[in-house]
């Protein structure tokens, strides 16, 4: 997505974009998969919703950031640069941080009386 703005043709701009979306749809399942097989039955809504709650703050702060971005600079070109170094940041931690994809063993509550 950081080459967009830099690309001449408007053509080749929309096929980098179409490409993005796609490879966008073909990942975003797995967030989902991972949260609940990580927390398995006994906390899966929970870190789903949590999950959820946090996503959702880039649909918040995305539209405030490039806004801003394109206000003080007067390029787009900047906004899909920050884009991209968000992208790169997490492609890296899920490369880097995630280890093995298996559930956690929750110890059983204990209540005492």
């Amino acid at each position: 997505m950081v080459f967009v703005p830099l690309v001449e043709s408007e053509n080749a701009s929309l096929a980098i974009l179409i490409f993005a979306c796609i490879s966008f749809g073909c990942y975003s399942s797995h967030p989902w998969l991972i949260c609940q097989t990580l927390a398995g039955p006994a906390a899966a809504g929970r870190w789903s919703g949590m999950q959820n709650a946090v996503g959702n703050l880039a649909g918040v702060i995305a539209p405030w950031l490039t806004g801003r971005i394109v206000r003080d600079t007067g390029h787009f070109m900047y906004a899909f640069a920050v884009v991209g170094v968000i992208l790169g940041v997490g492609a890296a931690s899920y490369l880097l941080i995630i280890g093995r994809i298996e559930p956690i063993i929750w110890r059983p509550k204990i209540f005492s009386a």
